[in-house]
């Protein structure tokens, strides 16, 4: 009988476990698709001439940061898509107070992640030398 009991305790605390850890893969993924989104963006904004950066100050952006999660067979063996809207922001500064000469750019990524609200954001520094 204490056998039972020790087991069945330890069954619940795996199942537990197992749980916990399918909704970190989750946040991870979640996560991981944001984050090429953003790479994206920025990845544009290093490709844009230096002349047409202030262009950017103040433009949004939308990225897909759905995710496709396949459960466990013991689970169902389901596969259901996670769709995770994000929305991005990119603003323009001048540094050191000089715009002709070298400008900081931030892109901005926010979206709703399973544990609220998510923001991830990159900074480029681009000068006038450096094209």
């Amino acid at each position: 009988m204490v056998a039972s009991a020790v087991l069945s305790v330890g069954v619940v605390s795996l199942t537990g476990v197992a749980a916990n850890s399918v909704r970190l893969h989750q946040a991870g993924q979640s996560k991981a698709t944001a984050l090429r989104g953003l790479e994206a963006q920025v990845a544009t904004v290093q490709s844009t001439a230096f002349a047409g950066l202030q262009a950017l100050d103040g433009s949004t952006f939308d990225a897909d940061t759905s995710i496709v999660v396949s459960t466990a067979a013991q689970y169902g063996g389901e596969t259901y898509t996670v769709d995770t809207p994000a929305t991005g922001s990119i603003s323009v500064t001048a540094p050191t107070g000089n715009a002709a000469e070298l400008l900081e750019v931030t892109v901005a990524l926010t979206w709703q992640g399973m544990n609220g609200v998510n923001t991830m954001q990159r900074r480029v520094r681009r000068s006038r030398l450096g094209g």
